[in-house]
């Protein structure tokens, strides 16, 4: 109990004075307080920004008699945490609609690591989606297992009377699909992509992520891509995305985010 108003009184002054530096201190707290969003927890950690998909990689148009397109793709070691990253080859003919194929890895938002993924819609038709996994059956529609530290993507392509074919390949194992809607393929693509909100792109600094032996069909045996770089280069934003076309085993390139490090 105290003896008198005046030590009250200096008891809430003091309080008072107290209360407000740590205010100063510490702002930002309150019902009305504005939070930011936290860094993705990753190799690279950036702030989450605005929805952005973004490729790197290399893509070649025009070709007749298309029939084949594969690769090595390494995947992400460790795997990354970004909202969705993806790597793969696709055949598709940008003049024909929305027609497209295309295999590699990818890694979604709440995976814990990658999955061999396929898909690709006819044109005018609803997308189809094919998972691997390591033990049989090796194509499912639900996520499965996670790639090696490399693998051989492949598609092959059939033209046959009143349906065209094509075959979907992780090394050895394959699923074929008839297209509903006919289209002919005369555009191979290799590419790097991020889906997420800090546009991350696979890789970092010490992570470079491989194709490896980009080779691609039209008659006859399987031949290197030798992509134009002048030309075929797809590379949207260089801060975000790297590309280089050294050490490589064969032809290929390798992709990165010049922004991260490990």
């Amino acid at each position: 109990m105290f003896s008198s108003s005046k030590t009250r009184l200096r008891l809430v002054i003091i309080i008072l004075v107290s209360v407000g530096a740590l205010i100063l201190l510490f702002p930002g707290g309150g019902a009305n307080a504005t939070s930011t969003a936290s860094p993705v927890l990753a190799e690279c950690s950036l702030t989450e920004g605005s929805h952005v998909v973004r490729f790197a990689g290399a893509q070649r148009d025009n070709i007749s008699s298309l029939s084949g397109i594969k690769a090595d793709l390494w995947h992400y070691n460790p795997s990354p945490i970004y909202k969705v990253s993806l790597f793969w080859v696709m055949m598709d003919n940008p003049g024909a609609g929305t027609g497209y194929v295309q295999v590699g890895w990818r890694k979604d938002d709440g995976w814990s690591t990658e999955k061999v993924w396929a898909e690709g819609p006819d044109v005018n038709e609803p997308r189809w989606t094919k998972f691997w996994w390591s033990s049989s059956p090796h194509w499912r529609s639900t996520a499965g297992s996670h790639p090696t530290s490399s693998a051989n993507y492949k598609i092959v392509y059939i033209s046959e009377p009143l349906t065209d074919k094509f075959t979907i390949y992780k090394d050895g194992d394959s699923f074929s699909h008839a297209q509903d809607d006919l289209w002919t393929p005369d555009r191979i693509v290799i590419a790097g992509e991020s889906q997420n909100q800090g546009d991350h792109s696979p890789g970092d600094t010490s992570n470079h992520i491989n194709s490896n032996n980009n080779k691609y069909k039209t008659t006859g045996s399987w031949s290197d891509v030798n992509w134009n770089w002048n030309t075929g280069k797809i590379l949207d934003d260089d801060s975000r995305m790297d590309l280089d076309t050294n050490n490589q085993s064969g032809d290929g390139f390798r992709i990165w985010d010049p922004r991260c490090s490990n």
